[in-house]
């Protein structure tokens, strides 16, 4: 038997659709059951026809969101370099890359290990090009 504490509909946003589906909140009472959920939703193969399509995601905090982008700089050069990484939880990056498995807890770390590697890092050498200089587009008359 499946408990839930929780099953509401997000409403639609003004900018969306009326055909697409919305979002849907749910709360798992046992916490096992939200991970069997979770684990089950990515192998969706034996779901019928109907329901193959339903995506299910785990609800961040903003808190965690925010600490996750400044990692943003780490996870780019990752994807540019196709190095494989997945989020741990709360807020740590675990990277795969030729068979040995690094996790990563701060972006220092993150910017530590891609020198290793000796990546360029994304958005590194942007830093460095000098300011564009100004021209103004309007005179003042005499």
């Amino acid at each position: 038997m499946l408990l839930l504490d929780r099953l509401h509909r997000i409403p639609k946003p003004q900018h969306i659709a009326a055909s697409l589906p919305r979002d849907v909140l749910l709360k798992a009472h046992y916490f096992h059951v939200k991970n069997l959920l979770m684990r089950r939703s990515r192998t969706a193969k034996d779901l019928p026809a109907e329901y193959t399509g339903i995506k299910i995601y785990s609800d961040l905090s903003a808190a965690t969101l925010r600490q996750r982008k400044t990692f943003q700089q780490v996870t780019e050069t990752f994807r540019a370099n196709r190095i494989l990484y997945h989020w741990g939880f709360p807020v740590r990056l675990i990277v795969s890359r030729n068979g040995t498995t690094n996790v990563i807890h701060t972006v220092e770390d993150g910017l530590n290990l891609l020198h290793q590697w000796n990546l360029t890092i994304v958005g590194e050498t942007q830093a460095l090009k000098p300011p564009r200089k100004v021209v103004k587009d309007w005179h003042v008359a005499d």
